[in-house]
């Protein structure tokens, strides 16, 4: 991808920025139409042609964002995701949905507004589960169960339940984001 432009989460570790990539901060807090004004100034400032994909990089809300801006860039510019958390994984990176957040009143309005704008192409890399805190491996099990809930029929979770508990990524794990794919696609 030799002239792509890179949307990353700084919390990601082992990323450094370079002249094409532009850092944001992740969470839920940083989903706001500003932040999506400063990607698509940083993308106009970089002179980003239509045809060059963007790579964003992160969680779940992270993948939201730069999503939203790659919808918006030039009407639309290829698109390809990199989850770093379990819950971008097996929710954010199938559907298209791209969204930000609104606070209004004093009330956070979630997924407020937003496009559906399916990836050109998902890169799943399950080696950046290890480094998650387990505060987000809570999070993204909270989704696989709801995913496979949906599903409607039994399965194993000792893998989860491993990943949950130690941090643990092993093939049972690969397996369970690959059935929630499968359900969400």
């Amino acid at each position: 991808l030799k002239d792509a432009r890179v949307v990353l989460d700084q919390g990601v570790p082992g990323f450094t920025p370079r002249a094409a990539v532009f850092g944001c901060a992740g969470g839920e807090t940083w989903k706001r139409w500003r932040e999506v004004e400063r990607i698509l100034t940083w993308l106009a400032d970089s002179r980003a042609e239509r045809a060059q994909p963007l790579v964003v990089v992160g969680g779940g809300a992270m993948l939201d964002l730069g999503a939203l801006a790659a919808s918006r860039y030039r009407r639309g510019t290829p698109l390809i995701l990199v989850p770093t958390t379990l819950l971008g994984m097996v929710d954010a990176t199938l559907g298209g949905k791209t969204a930000v957040d609104l606070e209004l009143g004093g009330r956070l309005l979630k997924n407020f507004a937003g496009t559906f704008y399916p990836a050109t192409e998902v890169w799943l890399c399950t080696e950046f589960l290890k480094t998650l805190p387990r505060r987000e491996r809570v999070s993204g099990a909270g989704e696989v169960y709801k995913t496979m809930w949906i599903r409607g029929r039994a399965w194993k979770e000792e893998a989860l339940a491993a990943f949950v508990a130690t941090g643990e990524v092993t093939y049972g794990l690969s397996k369970i984001v690959s059935d929630c794919l499968a359900v969400k696609a």
